[in-house]
């Protein structure tokens, strides 16, 4: 079974964390398109949030069935630790880790890699993970993630003994990687000629313990 945790804060709360409040609908972008792609490749989305962002985030992409780990207040690591055993616990055996700040890429690739035993990680470009892919739950390895950490591909490298390791793509955290994501293939799509692309509505599932909601908003 397939999974991917993506974590999470509200597009609004995103783009403020990093200084870009005209990038929200980006993230929402972003965010839609990592629904989107699960449930292309057979994964359940496994939306990794504090309680505060769990409505922003589902009204984004609200067809697409998702499941919801609350993340506590604990060292980033931890929370990661922590989420990915949650889904293990769950009963998936091929997990990915993704952030909402690089959109998803290979991701049939990283599944079949994982079906076969083999760890993946996709690298940002300034020496991060923009998503980690396991088998099993790894906490030696993920209690060391740290937010803007610069070796972390080096460190998944010593690490993991069968590793898959994807092209890489720029992870936007600033003004500057944002201007560097535009010239990239992985955020084609992502950008048009005056403003960020916002997503479509669909309907939703929620919960770990999932439920359906009430209608769609209009459009």
């Amino acid at each position: 079974m397939r999974a991917v945790v993506l974590f999470a804060r509200s597009p609004e709360r995103e783009a403020a964390a990093k200084r870009m409040p005209s990038a929200a609908p980006l993230f929402r972008a972003v965010i839609a398109a990592w629904l989107r792609a699960a449930h292309a490749h057979g994964a359940l989305p496994l939306i990794a949030c504090e309680p505060r962002d769990r409505e922003s985030l589902a009204a984004i992409a609200p067809r697409c069935e998702r499941a919801w780990i609350e993340q506590q207040p604990v060292p980033f690591g931890t929370r990661v630790a922590d989420a990915a055993s949650a889904a293990f616990v769950l009963g998936f055996d091929a997990v990915i880790l993704a952030a909402i700040d690089a959109p998803p890429a290979d991701l049939g690739t990283a599944f079949d890699a994982l079906e076969r035993g083999v760890a993946v990680i996709a690298p940002a470009r300034d020496g991060g993970v923009n998503f980690i892919g396991l088998t099993s739950p790894n906490r030696a390895l993920l209690e060391q993630l740290a937010p803007r950490r610069r070796d972390l591909v080096a460190l998944c490298r010593e690490q993991l003994r069968d590793l898959l390791v994807l092209d890489t793509t720029t992870d936007v955290d600033s003004p500057q990687a944002l201007e560097a994501a535009k010239r990239e293939r992985a955020w084609r799509g992502f950008f048009s000629a005056s403003s960020f692309p916002m997503p479509r509505l669909h309907h939703v599932q929620s919960g770990v313990m999932r439920h359906l909601p009430s209608r769609a908003p209009p459009a």
